[in-house]
């Protein structure tokens, strides 16, 4: 990772990431009723508009692998 002045960049850090609320999983959960888990954009624009994309498909990935305990999101999966 490079520096700048000594400093990691906000932007590379693992600081930067926004972690997922309870009631985050629940407006996916809606966003997944109403949209399908093929269709993550038109999740983020209607229920998650602060989340990115992609930061919304891992944390469907991560709530429904195999080595993950039973949670809401992949009960409803």
């Amino acid at each position: 990772t490079s520096t700048v002045n000594g400093k990691v960049p906000t932007s590379v850090s693992n600081n930067n990431r926004r972690k997922f609320s309870r009631m985050d999983d629940n407006m996916m959960i809606l966003g997944l009723q109403e949209f399908g888990q093929k269709n993550m954009e038109q999740i983020k624009v209607h229920w998650l508009p602060r989340k990115t994309v992609n930061e919304i498909k891992h944390r469907y990935k991560n709530l429904t692998c195999q080595r993950v305990h039973d949670n809401m999101v992949k009960s409803w999966k």
